[in-house]
């Protein structure tokens, strides 16, 4: 390799690098994880038979699926091993994608399989308490398999999801929420054993900045 090409391998390596850190500078780097050894992850599809033909539910977002510990292992190993998270009672774990423009949380339910999360947030904002670690994924973008993603418009949420939604406010943040109880004779309740699902949207000047999907704690 000629010395020009050298030089163009370090300045590729040291951008990629970059762009998994430059969006946060407020924690020790050594509690950043680059670590994700992510195979293909196949999303269980989601048809009718499951529920009401209303029903339009989120089950992942880019690798990561709900109630899936497979899905968390396969990228980036045992993460419940890594220390005890506790915020509000539950075990959270904090991703980014790739340039850190977007964050995911998960959410540990007790009582749970290990590494299997019962509920996602998807923020433009990194809410993470202090000194909590943040780990890189290889997800470009955090997009549902329904297409729901950050910045789109509330229009455009509607003719994905309908506008059965509960309207309320969050300081300057329009807020729409879906609710479900799951019934028990649905494929959707047999699969994952929990009778209430949410879905929570937040919009700020008419542009999605956050949403949550899941199952609710018992």
């Amino acid at each position: 390799m000629n010395k020009s090409n050298r030089f163009l391998f370090v300045v590729i390596i040291f951008g990629l690098c970059f762009a998994c850190t430059q969006g946060d500078h407020s924690f020790d780097k050594s509690q950043y994880s680059q670590t994700s050894r992510h195979a293909e992850v196949v999303v269980p599809a989601i048809d009718s038979k499951y529920v009401d033909a209303e029903f339009l539910p989120d089950t992942s977002v880019c690798n990561f699926i709900l109630e899936s510990h497979s899905s968390i292992e396969s990228g980036y190993g045992d993460i419940m091993g890594d220390s005890a998270n506790v915020e509000k009672g539950y075990e959270t774990f904090y991703f980014s994608t790739i340039d850190t423009s977007e964050y995911l949380k998960l959410i540990f339910f007790p009582g749970n399989t290990r590494n299997a999360f019962s509920r996602f947030v998807v923020s433009e904002f990194d809410t993470r308490p202090k000194n909590r670690k943040l780990y890189c994924s290889q997800c470009p973008a955090f997009v549902t398999e329904n297409q729901i993603k950050l910045g789109i418009t509330l229009a455009e949420l509607e003719k994905i999801k309908g506008v059965e939604y509960l309207q309320t406010k969050e300081g300057d943040l329009d807020v729409y929420t879906y609710s479900y109880t799951v019934a028990p004779e649905s494929e959707f309740y047999r699969r994952y054993r929990m009778p209430v699902y949410s879905e929570v949207y937040r919009f700020y000047d008419g542009k999605l900045v956050e949403f949550e999907f899941g199952f609710e704690y018992p």
